[in-house]
């Protein structure tokens, strides 16, 4: 790491690829910490944060909670040292949290807090920024790391001399130099050397500071501490300019600007520039003064034109030309199309402004099968075309690890998605064709049970998915339950009105027969009754026949008239 960087930076690199072959995460994630710190020892924390965003999604789900607590730590400082301190808030944040899980991993914990100071001193709120650091060192005695002691007493003396306690600040800065030294902590003892030569050139002691500035350099040098090095050099350049020594003050400068330039310290570099025409206008060499003053002047226009669209975005935004993301999601939530329960206009519209409030390419919605175990896509917006179409179905046994990650209720984040362990198997059958790098899926649930998902993709190169990214994937895929949910609910209420009318003609029949029968039942009574009054008339008239036909009573004392003899 220190006596070749580059040849350790080739090293880890290697393991990266033969990880990924063997699949071994552990490698990998160990590899991926140690790179990360080599990067940002040389500067360069923004070009390693794929591989750390990679190892972090694989110590993820391999549970290697510790290393993905570390990862995090790297990443958030990444953003931190490009000036980015809304996601370098996140992720040191975050880091806290993993820490915490990992077993009180209090070393990162304490290097999480560190960073959160650092971010407050960056927005020059040293004092919020100092509470932060006591909280990290209050936790000191939990372990015995005297490296992390003196990165501890450095910050402090930075916040200390930021608020005017330069005495204070000093003495820090002495107590870390002796720790590094003892233990041959060659960049921390650069940068106590380098803070203690700030201090006595902010105090004039001319001397002083080169006297510090003269051993922090070598310092630096030994261990390849490159950003150090170009500090210290134009604060060297700043006390030859004190002593009106024009000159040296220029040699030092245009060293600390070939180190800027090397090393892509942008920010640094149009510094140097502006301090070196200062340099010369004061030596009364104005051709070279005008010379470094446009160079300083059409790098930063340069810088600022790399992010004039950002800027752009955020003017926009505020002048209300440009709809907030905020304000593109609840306008989605209250579209009419989300409550009617027409999934394909509703998935269409959810997509687009998906692919929209994300910035990607391809945005879908795909739905769960059960009886096939199948994922059929039912939308496909792509963004460069303006278009949705409909993408091949998956299966579960061409995925299974994939399907099985569906499961889980929280985001899928692929930052790397042809390596990461639950969508490799998509690399042949789905990524590799369409040039997909990064994928970010939200599983849709109903009833405690996965429907469906939403699912984002970054073409081209590697899309590191942010926590506001999570977020607003999250809210995209409420909306989207909603509309499958209103779908559902007025499939059953369909199925409803259909008993309904089912019923009520069976009601209407049932009644028709019992009228019917009743009318049978009266005609039958009717014809029953007539039968009586005709079997009443006939018994009547038999009673009268028989009462006819029956012979007459004999007279009393006489004989019958009828007699026969």
């Amino acid at each position: 790491m220190h006596s070749d960087p580059e040849e350790a930076i080739r090293l880890c690199e290697q393991v990266f690829i033969e990880a990924r072959q063997l699949r071994e995460p552990l490698a990998q994630v160990i590899a991926a910490e140690r790179y990360g710190l080599i990067m940002d020892h040389l500067g360069r924390g923004v070009a390693a944060r794929d591989a750390l965003f990679n190892a972090a999604q694989t110590a993820q789900s391999a549970r290697l909670t510790a290393y993905e607590a570390r990862l995090l730590e790297q990443i958030a400082r990444s953003y931190y040292t490009a000036g980015e301190y809304r996601p370098a808030i996140q992720y040191w944040a975050r880091c806290l949290e993993v820490s915490e899980q990992a077993g009180h991993d209090v070393r990162t914990w304490i290097l999480a807090k560190i960073g959160l100071g650092q971010v407050y001193y960056g927005l020059n709120d040293y004092t919020s920024g100092l509470v932060l650091l006591a909280d990290a060192a209050g936790r000191f005695h939990e372990i015995d790391d005297p490296h992390l002691d003196a990165k501890i007493k450095i910050n402090v003396g930075v916040g200390l001399a930021e608020t005017n306690h330069g005495k204070e600040a000093a003495a820090v800065f002495l107590d870390a130099l002796e720790i590094c030294l003892q233990h041959e902590y060659f960049d921390y003892a650069a940068e106590s050397n380098y803070r203690l030569g700030q201090l006595a050139l902010a105090d004039g002691a001319l001397d002083s500071a080169l006297d510090y500035l003269g051993r922090a350099l070598p310092q630096a040098a030994k261990v390849s501490y490159r950003w150090g090095e170009c500090n210290i050099l134009a604060i060297q350049a700043e006390v030859y300019a004190g002593r009106k020594e024009y000159a040296l003050a220029l040699e030092k400068i245009a060293a600390a600007k070939a180190i800027a330039t090397a090393d892509g310290f942008g920010h640094k570099l149009i510094q140097h520039y502006f301090a070196a025409a200062r340099y010369a206008e004061a030596m009364g060499d104005t051709s070279t003064a005008l010379a470094e003053f446009r160079h300083g002047y059409d790098y930063e226009q340069r810088m600022l034109a790399g992010t004039t669209s950002e800027r752009h975005k955020d003017l926009e935004e505020k002048a209300g030309l440009r709809p907030t993301v905020s304000r593109l999601l609840v306008e989605l939530a209250n579209n009419h199309l989300i409550e009617e329960g027409r999934l394909e206009p509703a998935f269409n519209l959810i997509t687009q402004e998906g692919s929209r409030i994300l910035e990607v390419a391809r945005a879908s919605i795909w739905l769960l099968d059960p009886q096939t175990d199948t994922l059929i896509c039912r939308c496909l917006y792509l963004a460069d075309k303006a278009e949705h179409i409909r993408e091949t179905a998956w299966r579960r046994k061409d995925c299974p690890a994939y399907f099985e990650r569906l499961a889980d209720h929280n985001p899928l984040v692929a930052n790397d998605a042809a390596h990461h362990p639950n969508t490799w198997e998509l690399e042949k059958l789905y990524l590799e064709k369409r040039d997909i790098k990064s994928m970010l899926i939200f599983p849709i649930w109903l009833a405690e049970q996965t429907t469906g998902i939403l699912c984002f993709e970054a073409v081209g190169k590697q899309r590191n998915w942010t926590p506001d990214d999570i977020l607003h994937g999250n809210q995209l895929t409420e909306v989207a339950a909603r509309v499958i949910a209103s779908y559902e609910r007025k499939l059953f209420q369909q199925e409803i009105s259909a008993l309904n009318a089912r019923m009520m003609h069976a009601n209407a029949a049932l009644e028709a027969r019992v009228i019917e029968r009743t009318a049978s039942l009266e005609k039958h009574n009717a014809e029953l009754h007539a039968l009586n009054e005709q079997l009443y008339d006939m018994r009547n008239k038999l009673q009268k026949l028989e009462k006819t036909a029956a012979p007459s009573e004999p007279i009393a004392g006489g004989t019958s008239a009828s007699t026969v003899e």
